[in-house]
């Protein structure tokens, strides 16, 4: 591939407070000119003297004749190849990407915030999490009414005014946008969804730098750290100060509580000073070079944002530093931070290998795969994939299986022209059903059990274009079943992505069912990874709602499996499954190299596991 240099154009509104946009914006440069591309800055700053200038800055945040003129000249004069935009409320404008579009120059913004939808940017009012303008009626108007933006109706109607007369223009469908974590992207596209303002095919994901273009100090371990603890960001109510100062006064007098560190400035820098005590230090802005220090000497970061955030910079910097976060369960903080794991033996599913698992006895010239339990009435099965090495495709065979799970004599309960594997069978408005994946034939099947176990009626093979792998059931009424497929890459079977179809009785459609895709599901999930699959059905543990996936690496598939539960509008881990984990009666566990498929019920849990074995 072609090492190309290229001349990039910066463009950024500085805020009145320095904040983290103003640091993404010069760790940005400096790394795209660390690797060779040469650089230009526009920047402009709200300050505005002069009588004359504050009457007119609310008619140029809409549409700024000085930045399309001076953008034109730049572009011109520099042979810029790409405009990369940060911030433009107020002086710059969004005329900004007239003027590369006129000029024949691609523009690309990262979305530092969620302005677009909402003028005050963070999705907050009142302390609490509102989404309001880009959902509810009224749209933009009622960052006016309750004046979200600085508290002033008049400066809210203005920064409405500005994104909804650019809606208008369609100015946002013309420019590649930035979301900087998969959280910020998925909630964009589900308020575009709702209210169109860009073309989805033009977002992309792309985090912010940490310390590009500077060395990051020696990592040292816990043991070895100062017992303080970091906040670090702009002292103002929305980052949670006001939580932190409040839950150290509760450690006043504990000789073993840390010290609270408050890095930053801001409008509650009075406020903290007034009320923090004898355990808490203010220490003002710091040099970026000095807060990776004092991160990392300290022994954890503090988060407690009361809002979604954007780039959750500072956890990231703690992060590369090896010390822990402290963090609200909430938008890109929380995203950004996983649990403590558990200490050994105490394990989120105390199940998964606090035993030895025992091998489903063999068939010479086959193997068995993604064994799904199934109970009928007082009779437990297991169905699973029986690939025959010899045909090199998989049919679906059915062990019953006895007391203790003791598996008896094998039968082929359903074969077909193309691959089968993955059998989700399940009970539906008094019937028994079945799913396998059929994903090579391009197709969703759905089966009705005619005799149980083995005789099975092809209802519809549903025509679905693409490649769909381990279909699960999410939810089931009876008017309307809900499926969760992962949809293989097609040019690298190891990525996938989430896919959720509707499953509806319908006597109009052929075989008397209709299969209809969430399409706004899919949206959110349009970008392929490695640990987008389904490894069994849900179940239930310790009162909650639990879905086991497979994470593959680049070059392996079924490597480790990840557990998650949903809190809210959005999936948490619980924990992670390695070979580790795991001890099968007979084999070196050293030899165990990847578990993929993981089922349980109240008495029985069954994996697919991947094993070395010696070839003689």
């Amino acid at each position: 591939m072609e090492d190309r240099r290229c001349t990039v154009l910066l463009v950024h509104c500085h805020y009145r407070l320095p904040g983290g946009e103003d640091a993404v914006f010069a760790a940005e440069r400096r790394l795209l000119e660390a690797h060779g591309h040469r650089v230009i800055v526009y920047e402009r700053n709200n300050e505005t003297p002069g009588l004359a200038a504050k009457l007119l800055l609310p008619f140029r945040a809409v549409f700024s004749l000085k930045t399309c003129r001076d953008l034109r000249a730049l572009l011109r004069r520099e042979r810029v190849d790409i405009v990369h935009v940060h911030n433009t409320l107020f002086a710059v404008s969004p005329a900004v990407f007239w003027a590369a579009r006129r000029a024949g120059v691609p523009a690309v913004q990262t979305l530092h915030n969620f302005r677009l939808f909402c003028p005050s940017g963070v999705l907050l009012r009142g302390g609490q999490v509102c989404e309001d303008c880009p959902l509810r009626r009224g749209g933009l108007l009622n960052a006016v009414r309750h004046a979200c933006y600085r508290g002033s109706r008049a400066q809210s109607a203005v920064c409405a005014f500005v994104y909804a007369f650019h809606r208008l223009l369609g100015t946002y469908r013309h420019v590649s946008l930035i979301a900087l974590t998969g959280f910020d992207r998925d909630k964009l596209l589900a308020f575009n969804a709702r209210r169109p303002v860009f073309d989805p095919q033009h977002l992309f994901l792309k985090p912010n730098p940490v310390a590009a273009g500077a060395a990051l100090p020696p990592l040292r371990p816990l043991s070895a750290r100062k017992n303080q603890v970091v906040f670090a960001g702009r002292l103002e109510e929305l980052k949670g100060l006001r939580t932190a100062v409040e839950a150290w006064k509760l450690l006043k007098g504990d000789p073993a509580a840390p010290v609270l560190l408050l890095v930053g400035d801001g409008p509650l820098e009075s406020w903290a000073r007034e009320n923090a005590g004898p355990n808490v230090r203010l220490l003002g802005r710091l040099p970026r070079a000095e807060l990776y220090a004092l991160l990392g000497e300290s022994r954890a970061a503090l988060a407690p944002s009361l809002c979604y955030e954007s780039f959750a910079l500072v956890p990231a910097e703690a992060h590369a530093m090896g010390t822990p976060v402290l963090a609200s369960d909430l938008g890109n903080v929380g995203a950004m931070v996983r649990p403590v794991p558990a200490e050994p033996g105490h394990e989120p599913l105390p199940a998964l290998g606090a035993g030895a698992y025992t091998p489903l006895p063999g068939t010479p010239g086959h193997w068995y795969a993604d064994p799904l339990l199934y109970r009928r009435g007082g009779e437990r099965w297991l169905f699973c994939e029986d690939f025959d090495l010899a045909a090199n495709k998989g049919s679906i065979a059915a062990f019953p299986l006895g007391p203790g799970g003791r598996p008896g004599t094998p039968q082929t309960v359903l074969e077909a022209d193309c691959h089968l594997s993955f059998p989700t069978v399940f009970d539906w408005n008094g019937e028994t059903w079945m799913i396998p994946e059929t994903g090579a034939d391009r197709t969703l099947c759905l089966y009705r059990c005619r005799a149980f176990p083995g005789e099975w009626e092809l209802v519809r093979a549903f025509p679905v274009g693409k490649e769909l792998a381990d279909t699960i059931v999410l939810g089931a009424a009876e008017e309307e079943l809900t499926l969760l497929c992962s949809q293989v890459r097609p040019e690298n079977g190891l990525y996938t992505r989430y896919r959720r179809y509707a499953l509806r009785p319908d006597p109009q459609e052929e075989g008397g069912f209709a299969l209809e895709e969430d399409e706004p599901f899919g949206l959110e999930h349009r970008f392929y990874d490695l640990g987008a699959r389904n490894a069994g059905p849900l179940f239930c543990w310790g009162g909650q709602t639990v879905r086991p996936a497979q994470v593959s690496t680049k070059v392996d598939y079924g490597v480790y499996l990840q557990f998650w539960t949903r809190r809210g509008d959005k999936e948490t881990p619980l924990c992670a499954a390695t070979p580790q984990n795991v001890t099968i009666s007979g084999l070196d566990p050293a030899a165990v190299i990847g578990i993929h498929t993981y089922c349980r019920d109240e008495e029985l849990e069954v994996i697919d596991a991947r094993y070395l074995t010696r070839l003689k």
